[in-house]
């Protein structure tokens, strides 16, 4: 009886530090916070990375420490996804295709007085741009010989010049802007967690554009083809590490997002087993040396047009030739 009191005493000790030990952990939140699963991710991923000198140096403890304090968001001490994604952002394998993103904001309306001495301007005085400038933008993408073009969607609403943009992405499926160039408007859907609760919201669509390009290809299931979803994971803290692969569309069957729709028209082929839902890592930020970000005004400028397309000597701005471009 001694040995098993003696057993019994050391359980119940174990026992109560185990649960006591487990009690803060989950007051304090750490295991509840997704870094955790990024760590893992990102080992899953490791097969993916290329360690450079410049990365084991920011193995360091004093560095990366430093690196949390001034960079990481929130700031606070169980949250490490910027320090991690910094951490390998040296090590990623060779990006395959460029990207150059052109972003039209309410900042970058001109003056009344400049469109005078600048008509190409006055386009930038209509938020979001009109359908007729956008076709001829997405005209001119196509002539210039960029390889896929995403158009965000800022179409919700049917307009008289949906037809204009539904003729020039039509003719860029046909090639006969000169080679068949796939085009693509964002359905945008969100995913929101709270806890144990998943709210999906419903896609927003660019119908009008749908409407016209059915009367163009009646045969076609247009927005199958003309479009994609950009599913994006929310966790708690309203930070988007995560997007979805598939989603599920209006008969309740998963389609294949805009991200997988972008790489098989690319020519790259996605893995069968590709899951669901991915992570997002945070190594390649917009108006990185990966992803350039232009005003949209690049592409309205008959002087900044010329330059997209040649180049002048020693010049180290973005080109378009077999580019992939996002009009946002």
């Amino acid at each position: 009886f001694g040995e098993a009191r003696k057993y019994a005493s050391l359980f119940l000790i174990y026992f109560f530090v185990a649960l006591i030990t487990g009690a803060i952990l989950e007051v304090s939140g750490v295991l509840s916070r997704s870094e955790l699963q990024t760590i893992n991710k990102m080992f899953e991923a490791r097969r993916w990375l290329v360690w450079t000198p410049e990365s084991l140096n920011r193995l360091n403890p004093q560095v990366l420490y430093d690196y949390h304090e001034k960079h990481e968001i929130p700031r606070r001490w169980w949250a490490w996804d910027y320090t991690l994604s910094w951490m390998i952002e040296p090590n990623h394998i060779p990006v395959k295709h460029k990207w150059i993103i052109f972003n039209h904001l309410l900042e970058d309306e001109p003056p009344l007085e400049a469109i005078a001495e600048h008509p190409w301007m006055k386009p930038l005085m209509e938020y979001p741009t009109s359908r007729a400038t956008l076709a001829k933008t997405v005209e001119f993408l196509a002539r210039s010989g960029v390889k896929l073009i995403i158009m965000d969607n800022d179409f919700p609403q049917y307009t008289s010049e949906d037809a204009l943009l539904a003729q020039a992405v039509h003719k860029c499926s046909t090639g006969e802007y000169g080679r068949k160039v796939p085009v693509y408007m964002v359905s945008t859907v969100n995913h929101r967690s709270f806890a144990n609760v998943l709210q999906l919201d419903l896609p927003s669509a660019p119908v009008g554009i749908f409407h016209e390009l059915t009367k163009i290809e009646p045969d076609s299931d247009v927005a199958e083809k003309y479009s994609g979803s950009t599913g994006m994971l929310l966790d708690e803290d309203q930070v988007v590490r995560r997007a979805a692969t598939r989603i599920p569309g209006p008969d309740g069957q998963l389609r294949d997002s805009l991200m997988v729709k972008a790489l098989h028209s690319l020519g790259e082929e996605a893995p069968a087993n590709l899951p669901n839902e991915m992570d997002i890592d945070f190594a390649g930020p917009p108006n990185s040396e990966l992803y350039p970000v232009r005003p949209f005004s690049y592409l309205l400028d008959p002087e900044q047009q010329n330059k997209l397309i040649h180049p002048p000597p020693g010049s180290t701005d973005v080109t378009l030739k077999d580019s992939v471009v996002i009009l946002g």
